[in-house]
């Protein structure tokens, strides 16, 4: 977070001997550079954050109640315009995580991407086509959860196989996909 604040700090600073220099980047590029591509109200701003109620999604993983830090633009391009930052706001947002090598860490945006209001975005919408709906906190929270103990069972079977002095491993029954499969016998040259 202190590498964030760092960040934004030099970014204000810079924009603001500077300024603000950027167009509108095609709806191909926003998409490709974004994390996450979604339609959603604001249902609140409070201690920080902005509060949505996501309808659809294009790019990313995305619960139907989402929050994403509440940045507004100064002078340095970073953050949402201030203008659209009001509960019953509807937007299509373009966003990037903060840290990419953090799955599940916080977004942003900036005036740079095509981020705006969803009635001023309309084209946009229509030609990102139907997207799907947003997942339930749930799911979202069982995906992590997958992915932590998938690493997990990478690092405790790597390190039994390593370990194996006959260099065979009989891995028994495993859930791969949500599907159980027989028992193999791995042998490793």
């Amino acid at each position: 977070m202190w590498g964030l604040l760092l960040a934004v700090s030099m970014s204000v600073a810079a924009g603001a001997a500077f300024g603000c220099e950027c167009g509108t980047p095609s709806l191909k590029d926003a998409k490709k550079h974004a994390d996450l591509v979604f339609r959603g109200s604001i249902t609140g701003v409070s201690a920080g954050w902005i509060h949505f109620r996501v309808e659809r999604v294009w790019k990313g993983t995305v619960s139907r109640d989402f929050a994403m830090i509440d940045f507004r633009e100064g002078a340095a391009c970073l953050g949402f315009w201030p203008g659209l930052v009001a509960a019953g706001k509807d937007l299509l947002v373009f966003a990037e995580r903060i840290r990419q090598d953090d799955p599940a860490g916080e977004f942003f945006t900036d005036i740079c991407t095509r981020t705006g209001l969803a009635a001023d975005r309309a084209e946009d919408i229509r030609k990102l086509g139907e997207g799907w709906k947003p997942r339930n906190r749930l799911a979202l929270l069982l995906q992590l959860v997958d992915r932590h103990a998938a690493e997990e069972f990478r690092e405790e079977v790597g390190g039994l196989l390593r370990h194996d002095a006959a260099g065979e491993a009989d891995l028994g029954d495993l859930r791969n996909g949500g599907r159980l499969q027989q028992k193999r016998h791995l042998a490793f040259a």
